[in-house]
């Protein structure tokens, strides 16, 4: 079925549904951004942590070392330093931000 609609109706339709997105984003924005920069936190982490942790767990058994420790504290330290990059980042993508609205 299809269905026709006048140039004006489907412009109003249009105007009324941007006005209702942009009031969403205003009021919710602040809320989601903080949200996604907690996933990306954990994710970089956890990412990070679980890399060198199979790294260590590989070579251990393949080698028969003990170097799953080593390798452990290398992916914590590399997950705090990924977790510190990403802040900074943003702390300075929010510092232009305000910069440019002055």
């Amino acid at each position: 079925m299809v269905v026709y609609i006048c140039k004006k109706c489907y412009n109003t339709l249009c105007k009324r549904f941007r006005k209702k997105e942009e009031i969403s984003m205003h009021k919710y924005g602040p809320v989601i951004k903080m949200l996604s920069l907690v996933t990306q936190i954990g994710i970089t982490m956890l990412t990070s942590v679980f890399l060198c942790m199979a790294i260590g767990m590989w070579i251990d058994k393949h080698f028969s070392t003990n170097l799953f420790l080593l390798f452990l504290i290398l992916g914590i330290m590399g997950g705090i330093r990924g977790v510190y990059s990403l802040i900074h980042n943003i702390l300075e993508q929010e510092d232009m931000e305000d910069k440019d609205e002055r």
